[in-house]
């Protein structure tokens, strides 16, 4: 219920920036408020979600910089936890801060003329659930687009390494700021991505990976703490996972429909609007990754996430082009869109978001 109300609530703010005529004060104070709600609603949480155990024993149990330093997290998560315990020793202090991170990288990013705030926030509520060390490495990635938009690559490698010191997988997207400056037609990216659901649904990539993984698990020479999360990876039940059919029907027409969508609109709109091509090639990039990992390789799909951003800005783009009907019909795909997702998610893995638990139920809390 709790997860419920809260995407009505941003559905309604989504309702207002896309039917009202508001100022850029207001749509700025919306954006605001949108974020303060995510911001209370994840960082005030407690016991919830798996992986809560683990996070929450590593910020308790910790003491000393050599204590958070003897784990296999990355080097930012490690500083901001002892840093933060440092200041006051307290987890939803921390969470505070940890989400406030994120909301302001969310915040930088879609406070701007051409990006639908409210859709941004509603499809990330809906997509990418509640916040871990990926989240602000996302967060941050999706703030360096502009970087590759305006050819900064400077800027770029610099946020890109942040992104990484919260999440080793941020590096994925390094190379690409060379791919989507490379001038490639859509029907070569649109054939690529049509490989890829060969390639992956082929299973070519299977005996790849497990042996490369393998090589570094086993071999001395390897990283340990790389060595440590594959070990985790491949042990894990949730690793062998095959997608349904039915599932991968849905996935497959949803993309197909969201691509002839952006194909259609580019072609009428944006034939040479550089922003709206770079976010193209980022969301069929990452549909790629996606397609390719899929199945027992699903672990590794969880690399879209770095690109599935770019959604937001193509919507966002095509609304402000739309009037009346065409922009009442956008607004109503992606309120179902977002959902679906929200439901799809929340069905497929329950314990990540049941029961939502607050500080406040102090019968069931015991507030560390």
């Amino acid at each position: 219920m709790a997860y419920t109300l809260l995407f009505i609530f941003i559905s309604i703010l989504f309702s207002f920036e896309t039917f009202l005529n508001i100022s850029s004060t207001l749509k700025k104070n919306l954006l605001k408020a949108s974020l303060i709600s995510y911001l209370l609603f994840f960082a005030l949480r407690w016991r919830t979600g798996t992986d809560w155990p683990s996070y929450y024993g590593f910020f308790k149990d910790n003491f000393s910089l050599s204590d958070f330093m003897d784990s296999q997290f990355e080097i930012g998560y490690v500083w901001l936890n002892f840093i933060l315990k440092s200041i006051y020793a307290n987890y939803t202090f921390f969470l505070l801060i940890f989400t406030g991170c994120i909301t302001y990288f969310y915040f930088k990013t879609f406070n701007n003329v051409r990006v639908h705030s409210q859709l941004a926030i509603l499809y990330l509520f809906s997509t990418v659930g509640t916040p871990i060390r990926q989240t602000l490495s996302v967060a941050i990635i999706m703030f360096a687009y502009k970087y590759v938009v305006e050819k900064r690559i400077l800027k770029f490698l610099i946020f890109t390494l942040i992104a990484s010191l919260f999440h080793r997988s941020a590096l994925i997207f390094l190379p690409f700021y060379f791919l989507l400056n490379i001038k490639i037609s859509d029907t070569k990216i649109v054939v690529l991505y049509f490989l890829s659901i060969l390639i992956g649904n082929s299973g070519i990539l299977n005996d790849f990976v497990l042996n490369f993984a393998s090589s570094i698990i086993f071999n001395d020479s390897g990283s340990e703490v790389m060595s440590d999360k594959l070990t985790t990876i491949f042990s894990s039940s949730e690793f062998v996972r095959e997608i349904s059919l039915f599932s991968q029907i849905i996935s497959l027409s949803t993309s197909f429909a969201f691509i002839i969508i952006f194909l259609w609109t580019k072609k009428k709109y944006f034939e040479r609007d550089v922003e709206f091509n770079i976010y193209f090639k980022i969301y069929i990039f990452g549909l790629i990754l996606s397609r390719l990992f899929i199945g027992p390789l699903s672990e590794f799909a969880r690399f879209n996430n770095y690109f599935s951003g770019a959604t937001i800005f193509l919507f966002s783009l095509i609304l402000l082009k739309q009037v009346s009907l065409k922009k009442t019909l956008i607004f109503l795909l992606m309120i179902v869109y977002s959902y679906s997702k929200l439901v799809e998610t929340h069905s497929k893995y329950p314990d990540l978001y049941y029961p939502y638990l607050t500080i406040f139920e102090t019968e069931r809390v015991n507030v560390y």
